[in-house]
């Protein structure tokens, strides 16, 4: 089991702002209903992505 240590979370905080401000900004001007498409193929593609590398990987495992 692992912990975050005090020093860890006030990394992860400190890195938290910037991070929101930069997607923020990123995707300034999309709609609410687009960001959700948006999420959709992305996770879409992700899943492809997964599919793929796992008949790569019975592909070569054959050779």
């Amino acid at each position: 089991m692992a912990e975050i240590t005090p020093a860890g979370q006030a990394w992860i905080e400190a890195f938290r702002k910037p991070s929101q401000l930069a997607m923020r900004a990123m995707f300034r001007g999309f709609t609410a209903e687009e960001l959700l498409v948006f999420r959709d193929l992305c996770l879409r593609l992700a899943t492809n992505q997964h599919r793929l590398a796992d008949h790569l990987r019975q592909i070569g495992s054959q050779s």
